[in-house]
């Protein structure tokens, strides 16, 4: 949601973000989808979210095709990262719930947009989860992020 929200306002100025999807044209997503498709939802808040709004609706017919493709682009910020403010991205290699597919999306994308720090850094924890407990340096590294804008401000 941050990503999507500084892509969108202004007024947001940097983004810290913590394992959170970026591509739902991402293999991974893809899986999400085929498996709502088939009655068999994951039990996570967002994937019922996207089944009972997109999936569901598109499945019987109630939204269109392209319908349903604007509200898979709308949720994909690495389809707007040239919008994106400066932005600092963490994930682990092992989280179950987001894949680590997900950073690796729009760290591609950053790179090819040829943005770097300060305006895009990325850490990625091998063997960390969906949990900043499992992210060795990012309370430290989110706070130096912090810092340096406020620096920057002449704070």
């Amino acid at each position: 949601m941050a990503l999507l929200a500084g892509i969108r306002d202004e007024r947001i100025e940097r983004i810290i973000a913590l394992f959170g999807p970026t591509d739902f044209f991402d293999d991974w997503v893809r899986e999400i989808v085929r498996e709502a498709a088939l009655g068999q939802p994951r039990d996570l808040t967002a994937v019922a979210h996207l089944d009972s709004t997109v999936i569901a609706p598109y499945i019987r017919g109630r939204i269109p095709l392209p319908e349903a493709r604007l509200e898979i682009i709308r949720r994909s910020a690495v389809l707007f990262a040239e919008d994106l403010p400066p932005v600092q991205l963490h994930h682990g290699t092992a989280d179950a719930i987001v894949s680590v597919s997900q950073a690796e999306s729009l760290i591609r994308t950053m790179d090819a947009l040829g943005r770097t720090p300060p305006g895009f850094e990325a850490f990625i924890y091998a063997g960390g989860g969906h949990s900043t407990l499992s992210l060795p340096g990012v309370i430290p590294r989110a706070a130096e992020f912090v810092r340096d804008w406020f620096a920057s401000l002449g704070g």
